[in-house]
């Protein structure tokens, strides 16, 4: 996973939540929503495009702040190290040579 898979996967999901609530909260507003949609439209889409942008941007930050943005290449370094038995904790790569062999952890 990369920085900007998992800010835009947040994003999408955070924004979904956030515009599912809002629907729910505007429902008495339905039987106008054409008219406002045709006179504001525009204008909606530009302000949610940027509203949008800005929340992608401070969670892109927010998971490279904490680290997260490199995580499956991490996990794959790990994981190749474990298939070699070079791994940085030696009762684990003995551990996990042993249940290869079928002598159990």
């Amino acid at each position: 996973m990369t920085a900007n898979q998992g800010a835009l996967g947040l994003s999408l999901v955070l924004w979904g939540l956030l515009g599912m609530a809002f629907m729910r909260r505007m429902e008495w507003m339905r039987p106008h929503m054409g008219l406002l949609l045709g006179a504001y439209g525009g204008t909606l889409a530009l302000y949610l495009g940027a509203a949008f942008l800005t929340g992608y941007a401070a969670i892109y930050w927010l998971v490279r702040k904490l680290g997260l943005g490199d995580l499956g290449r991490r996990m794959g370094v790990l994981e190749r190290d474990l298939e070699r038995d070079a791994a940085h904790d030696p009762q684990l790569a003995a551990a996990l040579a042993r249940q290869r062999t079928g002598g159990g952890l």
